[in-house]
C-alpha cells in the first residue's frame, strides 16, 4: 500500500499527493504538529480519497485535543 503526504495549513488540508519516495517512519500515520497546528502527515492508504478521508479524521482529533 503506498504512502500518501498530506500537507495542512491552518488545520486544512492543502494536498494530498503519493510519495514517491521511501518514507523513513515505520507506522500506517505519521505526523506532526505546530502546538495545536498541524504541519504535514504521511498517511499509507489505498488511494488519494481514503488518504483525505484519514486526514479529515486526523483534523477533527486535533481540534479535539485527541491523538
Amino acid at each position: 500500500m503506498p504512502f500518501f503526504r498530506v500537507v495542512f495549513a491552518d488545520n486544512s488540508i492543502i494536498s494530498c499527493e503519493e510519495e514517491k519516495n521511501v518514507v523513513p517512519y515505520n507506522t500506517d500515520l505519521y505526523y506532526e504538529k505546530d502546538n495545536d497546528k498541524l504541519i504535514f502527515a504521511y498517511i499509507r492508504a489505498e488511494n488519494a480519497a481514503e488518504a483525505n478521508k484519514i486526514a479529515k479524521d486526523l483534523i477533527e482529533r486535533t481540534k479535539e485535543g485527541r491523538k
